[in-house]
């Protein structure tokens, strides 16, 4: 079996979900999640508490509760058995993806190399369960009737919490050079904006255009913003695993998407790996 050990929010669930369905199918054994650090609840100061998210999508797996105590599972760890990988920050690793038998996975493999073999299984995948309500609808609507473009704008505990430090925000700057970007590429551009902070993005960021400022959809929620910004013909993201996810899961096929060069605030901290080729960094 391969066991992924669930971090962060929605966008991190859905890499870590990715890179170990790619290996349960390359091994033909089944996928199994492990909720235990995603739902614990130490007190830590530079930490946002999570919950289990993917369930909004049609996603298969079983629960590592379910199976840890298992006397097959017991005694591969007894006989050592079961590789451990724990990705500690490091670079894609293309011999991660050759191994075989029992394997649990821990880290946040952030780039689309790790699944890129399995894209069609995890678009199916990543389907909601359930349809639009009707705020979302309306948008949809007018997503499909223009030259969407969804912009996302993060911050959150990007802002809040001590690791500020380390993620960091997407500068005023860099939305301008991005808008720009679309306005000398795209026939008449009609901006979504998505944004855990729309009162600062109203306060700070003058669009060039058509633009809908997108609202409501927070909390348990959220998911319905990344199903609307999959929707949009092209995607201005923010240094986020979520509006990357938005992205990613764009099927349309002559997409740009304008990504930041710099992910990371702290320059230490390698992400070279996470933006596609075919994607437009400023």
């Amino acid at each position: 079996m391969i066991v992924v050990t669930l971090l962060g929010g929605l966008g991190n669930q859905m890499f870590q979900y990715a890179f170990g369905r790619h290996l349960a199918i390359k091994n033909k054994s089944r996928l199994v999640v492990d909720l235990s650090m995603l739902l614990a609840r130490n007190p830590e100061i530079d930490y946002t508490f999570r919950e289990f998210e993917l369930d909004v999508f049609n996603v298969s797996f079983s629960n590592f509760n379910d199976v840890r105590n298992t006397f097959g599972y017991r005694l591969a760890r007894k006989l050592k058995q079961v590789t451990y990988l724990n990705e500690d920050g490091k670079p894609f690793d293309p011999a991660l993806l050759q191994i075989k038998g029992d394997a649990h996975l821990i880290g946040y493999w952030q780039t689309e190399k790790y699944f890129a073999e399995v894209s069609d299984v995890l678009r199916n995948d990543f389907t909601f369960k359930i349809p639009p309500g009707p705020g979302s609808q309306h948008v949809i609507d007018a997503i499909v009737h223009s030259n969407a473009v969804a912009i996302h704008f993060r911050r959150g505990d990007y802002v809040s919490l001590p690791s500020a430090s380390i993620h960091g925000v997407c500068s005023p700057d860099y939305y301008r050079q991005a808008m720009a970007y679309i306005e000398a590429n795209v026939v008449n551009p009609h901006y979504f904006i998505f944004s855990d902070d729309i009162p600062w993005v109203k306060a700070n960021i003058t669009f060039p255009g058509q633009h809908t400022f997108v609202e409501g959809n927070d909390g348990k929620k959220s998911f319905e913003d990344l199903r609307l910004m999959s929707l949009c013909k092209h995607n201005i993201i923010a240094n986020s695993s979520f509006s990357w996810w938005g992205a990613w899961l764009n099927a349309n096929k002559r997409k740009i998407v304008v990504a930041p060069k710099a992910w990371f605030r702290d320059p230490s901290v390698n992400a070279s790996d996470l933006i596609p080729e075919t994607w437009i960094r400023i």
